[in-house]
């Protein structure tokens, strides 16, 4: 896997250029799949019970994916998080 810049949601400024792997993972959920958060840790921006679409994926990794999605409360911000916070609509 190629390596690709990630940043913390609360290390984001104005004016940075998202940046994301584009593709799917071999039995990831699709693009455009809509997924709930189900599971967080302290810290974690969003809640369980918040929206999101599917950007891309990679993986699997310890049986893990790693979703890139869109948020409904930011839409223009594409955020990576773990299969295993999120379940499927």
């Amino acid at each position: 896997m190629d390596e690709f810049p990630v940043k913390m949601l609360s290390e984001i400024q104005p004016g940075d250029m998202p940046m994301f792997p584009k593709g799917e993972a071999p039995g990831a959920w699709p693009k455009g799949t809509r997924v709930r958060k189900s599971r967080d840790d302290p810290g974690d921006t969003h809640r369980v019970g918040d929206e999101a679409f599917v950007l891309s994926s990679v993986g699997p990794m310890d049986d893990m994916y790693l979703y890139f999605v869109i948020w409904d409360d930011m839409p223009l911000v594409p955020v990576g998080i773990r299969s295993d916070k999120l379940e499927r609509l």
